[in-house]
């Protein structure tokens, strides 16, 4: 049994905790704390100290300290103690509900993978049925160091195989006596194969291409006008930029876009009915840009075209296939193609520098037309000559290469290859017995012995466990089912009775039954619209299921095994709503009762009041995790009191204060300011059709004065004086009614006077309201 914490240091909000007053644990525990206050930080130490995995409070080292966590716990077998990143003990015999239960066994976020379901098989099957799968878990560790130690030495035997041979058939070799006078014969007739060598290596020749340019494209171009753009504009704008000279056309073209207003946007002064400026905006419009553009983009197109790479990859290819042609009309009578490289460097050229020429012209005045000429006919003509050359020397280098591949399919009847692999085969079977090879070979033919004997064992060990597996999971299923039903769940768990074993270890597999139909658990990479864990339940439900796989789990343990157990509930009802928290507060009380000791940490105080009323007194204990400046401390706690309503904190803040328990002039005013409230709520409990909410007592005093008979009001009108004064008493320390109501006069008699009033008042409106 967990006894005390003794020592928390540098874990979460516990920076230096020690225990003060009776906060040691009994059978029965539960604790209250605030979201961020501690809670999931004891459970995660409390795992720690189960499994001995010091990760879970590594994670949690306060931030404001550089010292390593520090815990000491009391248990019922003396100490354990966290210290330099390890514990001196550990306390195993523990089951924890939490956030990393759910993450672990059940699901994370939306969806169920292996890894959840290896878990919770894990968690269903109960120690026997563990240590039966850690067999299987141990044999499918030696089968994966048999597997390495196999493709280990696979991969050292493929680097010496020459030859076709696998590698488990290199490795059966049998060894040959006369290996060497076999390899001798064989070579030699190779030899006589040999002078084929060089004619089936060598390589075929190659097509070549010039780029293509479409002059119908290019002569549109060349000729496009703006058609309005008037004759006179253009003579008027040309003739001011050839004055101008340099760059003037750009810069004139980039004023002219920055004109508003017909204002100038150089010196400000209206440009209105300036003919010059009128030419300038005629000559610089929109499409005049475009066309700029348009010729711009042509040019780069032929510029990527006719690149100076492509004209030496060009010239590289013809002398390449000039060296070919050399060597294959040593074994072909065959006029080989032939391409002046010098010619067609000069067509290309020349081609290309006439294009850039006339597009430059177009481009510097792209309102103007450019003809062509006769000299760039010539070019054009001149390129589709060499083009034709290039298309008929591509034909014949066609028919050249058929004749070099018939010639080469001629050479290959000596069946060349197969005498060479032959030769390989055997020069395998030579390696294979070299003294390093050998012992290679022996070791992979043993790992792969000793793996056949290990996976004959692991399906013993598999069929062992899905022979014990299969009454429990069945057992499971309906406990499992059973809280599902008392949890009010619309879906049932339907289990397959038999372990999964995808890659190689156990997981069970499960399935939603909504409705009649089975609906897939679903993966975290699986898209579409059919119905899954993800979209058929909510977060509600989720929480349930986890809930009920976990309570499932307990009971099904033998009574002996969950009477060793310490529970650990960590905010068991969170998404949960009234009827689920209720269910799972009867689940916790009931299994309380059968194991060694049972936690319950929550944030909600009203759901541990509801545990605490229902409890063997006796045997619980009641605590907080609270703050004390920026640290939490584990405190007792008063779970009556703290979870009373408003009406019952007011009521016994006077009849407390009356007693004598309070007397400083803070108290004193927040004492005289529960007085209205506790009037209010009295008012709406007797007549809660009269008296509504956003209604105070002063709205309260109005309706009885004016009340008549048969109206239930006006009975109390007997009291309306004294409501009057005590109201007017205590609205003094309101700051609704007083802003200075914080330093407003109180007098501890007075005080108690209207206490006495107040508590006679409510007498007398019960009186009243039988």
């Amino acid at each position: 049994m967990l006894r005390k914490f003794l020592v928390i240091r540098s874990v979460g909000r516990f920076e230096e905790y020690k225990p003060g007053g009776d906060v040691e644990f009994r059978k029965f525990n539960l604790i209250y704390a605030e979201n961020g206050r501690g809670k999931t930080t004891l459970s995660h130490i409390i795992r720690s100290l189960a499994t001995g995995d010091t990760t879970y409070i590594a994670q949690r080292n306060t931030l404001s300290t550089n010292d390593d966590p520090y815990v000491q716990v009391l248990l019922d077998t003396g100490k354990a103690t966290l210290k330099s990143g390890q514990w001196d003990n550990t306390f195993p015999n523990v089951e924890i509900f939490d956030s990393t239960y759910v993450n672990e066994n059940v699901f994370s976020g939306h969806y169920v993978d292996l890894d959840h379901r290896r878990n919770l098989y894990l968690f269903v099957i109960g120690e026997k049925g563990v240590k039966l799968s850690q067999t299987i878990y141990k044999l499918d560790d030696e089968i994966k160091q048999c597997n390495a130690e196999i493709n280990d030495k696979k991969s050292d035997i493929q680097m010496v195989i020459t030859s076709d041979l696998s590698v488990d058939n290199f490795a059966n070799l049998s060894q040959v006596p006369d290996i060497e006078q076999q390899i001798e014969a064989k070579q030699r007739e190779i030899d006589a194969l040999e002078k084929s060598k060089e004619i089936i290596a060598k390589a075929l020749l190659s097509k070549v291409s010039l780029p293509s340019n479409n002059n119908a494209e290019l002569s549109t171009l060349l000729s496009k006008q703006l058609e309005n753009v008037s004759t006179a504009a253009m003579q008027h704008v040309y003739q001011h930029i050839k004055e101008l000279g340099g760059k003037s056309e750009t810069w004139l073209s980039e004023g002219v876009t920055l004109q508003q207003n017909e204002t100038c946007p150089f010196c400000g002064q209206s440009t209105s009915g300036v003919e010059l400026v009128l030419a300038y905006q005629s000559f610089f419009s929109r499409a005049y840009a475009d066309l700029k553009n348009e010729v711009a983009r042509y040019i780069d197109r032929v510029s990527s075209a006719f690149s100076e790479r492509d004209l030496l990859s060009l010239t590289n290819t013809i002398t390449n296939n000039d060296e070919l042609a050399g060597y294959w009309s040593n074994f072909l009578n065959e006029e080989f193609p032939k391409l002046d490289i010098a010619s067609i460097q000069k067509i290309w050229n020349e081609y290309l520098a006439g294009l850039k020429t006339l597009l430059e012209h177009k481009k510097s005045m792209p309102l103007e037309p450019v003809i062509t000429g006769a000299d760039f006919e010539r070019l054009v003509a001149d390129y589709a000559a060499a083009v034709s050359l290039v298309e008929t020397y591509n034909r014949n280098i066609t028919i050249i290469n058929q004749r070099v591949e018939k010639l080469k399919t001629g050479m290959l009847s000596g069946d060349l290859a197969n005498e060479k692999l032959a030769l390989k085969r055997l020069q395998d079977i030579r390696k294979r017995f070299e003294e390093k090879v050998a012992e290679t070979c022996e070791a992979y033919l043993a790992a792969n012995n000793k793996k056949r004997l290990l996976e004959r064992q692991k399906d013993q060990a598999k069929a062992d466990l899905k022979q014990y597996t299969e009454t429990i999971l069945g057992d499971y299923e309906t406990i499992l089912n059973k809280y599902l039903e008392r949890f009010g769940a619309s879906f049932r768990i339907q289990e397959k009775k038999q372990p999964s074993f995808s890659g190689g270890k156990p997981s069970v597999d499960y399935e939603i039954v909504l409705d009649g139909k089975t609906m897939a658990l679903g993966k975290p990479d699986a898209h579409g619209g059919d119905p899954t864990f993800h979209s058929l339940l909510s977060d509600g439900d989720k929480n349930a299921l986890a809930f009920a796989l976990f309570m499932a789990r307990l009971e099904a343990m033998e009574s002996v095994e969950l009477a060793d157990k310490v529970i650990i509930f960590d905010d068991p009802i969170s998404s949960l709503d009234s009827f689920r928290k209720e269910a799972t507060r009867q689940s916790i009380l009931s299994i309380s009762g059968k194991a060694k000791q049972v936690i319950v940490l929550s944030h909600d105080p009203y759901y541990l009041r509801m545990a605490w009323e229902n409890c063997d007194r006796a045997g619980t204990k009641v605590l907080q995790i609270a703050r004390s400046g920026n640290q939490s401390q584990i405190i007792e706690w008063d779970v009556e009191q703290e979870t009373r309503g408003d009406y019952f904190n007011n009521y016994f803040v006077l009849t407390e204060y009356l007693d004598g328990s309070s007397s400083s002039t803070t108290e004193m005013r927040h004492v005289a300011r529960c007085i209205r409230p506790l009037l209010e709520a009295n008012l709406r409990v007797r007549f809660p059709r009269t008296f509504k909410r956003g209604e105070w007592l002063g709205d309260f005093i109005e309706k009885i004065r004016d009340a008549q008979p048969p109206n239930e009001l006006f009975a109390l009108q007997p009291l309306l004086s004294e409501l009057t004064e005590v109201n007017d008493y205590s609205k003094k320390y309101h700051h609704s009614q007083n802003p200075s109501a914080d330093s407003e006069t109180i007098s501890d008699t007075e005080l108690q006077t209207y206490i006495k009033r107040t508590l006679d008042l409510i007498s007398g409106i019960l009186v009243v309201a039988k």
